[in-house]
């Protein structure tokens, strides 16, 4: 689950330029990115694979 968030928090704010910030609701917890704290990484699909990398992203997450 981890990994899909990144990826697609990167995705997401590389489409749409006026995003600013994207929550993801699920049962019992939520993720909340900001686009300033969102690694907007070129190489992003080469990285989604190393669990330090997603490990050190999700600490950028704010968790309800």
């Amino acid at each position: 689950m981890h990994k899909a968030l990144v990826y697609n928090s990167v995705s997401l704010f590389k489409w749409i330029d006026n995003l600013e910030y994207i929550t993801f609701n699920f049962s019992g917890s939520s993720y909340t990115i900001t686009r300033e704290h969102c690694p907007l990484n070129k190489n992003i699909e080469q990285k989604i694979n190393d669990n330090e990398f997603v490990s050190d992203r999700m600490k950028l997450f704010e968790t309800n």
